[in-house]
């Protein structure tokens, strides 16, 4: 299965939401993550946070 990846950076107050579809979230997928996080923190100037959700097994980890 393949993967969805969402990126918001409009009203939500630095925060990126990574939305998955996998058999289970693995270290590619938080790498992933952590730099559309950086991106967002240099576009904005603005601290960022990561949110990872994988819809497939209802995994969520809010430390990407």
């Amino acid at each position: 299965m393949g993967s969805a990846g969402f990126l918001a950076a409009s009203g939500c107050a630095g925060k990126t939401l990574e939305l998955k579809f996998v058999g289970e979230l693995d270290n590619s997928h938080k790498l992933q993550t952590l730099v559309y996080v950086a991106l967002f923190a240099l576009e904005t100037e603005e601290d960022a946070k990561g949110l990872m959700f994988n819809a497939r097994t209802g995994e969520l980890d809010p430390d990407a």
